[in-house]
């Protein structure tokens, strides 16, 4: 019986040393100087910009473990009737979730409406998918956005049914970074 709980202990423990090193093995200062190789995390709060899209965004990651979690993006700018095709005006806060891919990779998927005048009526659903490095010392991303699939608003995105607008393949890049703590501006 003795040996029987070492070797639990031993099991227990291991699996708790694997969970825990990545979290000492970041970028930050003081962890032995990773140059940018090291664990990233993607929680907090990030200022970001897609070109492409003529868009700024604002976004906030959560944390449910070091591999999977949650998101929440508000889009400024841009053209929410996609060019016309939709009698779009406005659109909704962007939610997602994202899920570890490597070191510094994330693959993620977000949704929001396409909102006529008005902001309650939904025009379309929108299904983003790609991935996203963070770069520098985790203060930066650079994000590829994979593809933008335009369903009707009352579609199930995760359902089998193809988006009714169709599937667009993005490849447009995207940045951010870290929104850090600074001090006040002096006038």
């Amino acid at each position: 019986m003795k040996v029987q709980i070492s070797l639990r202990t031993l099991a227990v423990a291991a699996c708790a040393a694997l969970m825990v090193m990545p979290v000492f093995a970041g970028d930050g200062a003081g962890l032995g100087g990773n140059n940018g190789n090291g664990v990233c995390t993607l929680d907090g709060a990030w200022l970001g910009s897609s070109p492409a899209w003529a868009t700024s965004w604002t976004m906030v990651y959560g944390v449910d473990s070091h591999w999977t979690g949650s998101m929440s993006l508000q889009f400024i700018g841009g053209d929410p009737s996609s060019g016309g095709f939709f009698p779009a005006t406005s659109l909704s806060s962007t939610t997602g979730t994202w899920v570890r891919t490597g070191q510094r990779t994330f693959d993620y998927t977000m949704i929001h409406y396409g909102l006529a005048e008005g902001g309650q009526e939904p025009v379309f659903l929108a299904k983003l998918s790609g991935g996203v490095v963070v770069t520098g010392q985790c203060d930066f991303l650079d994000v590829t956005n994979g593809s933008l699939a335009l369903y009707h608003p009352t579609q199930d995105p995760f359902g089998d049914e193809p988006p009714m607008y169709g599937c667009i393949p993005d490849g447009s890049l995207s940045t951010a970074q870290r929104i850090p703590v600074q001090p006040p501006c002096e006038p």
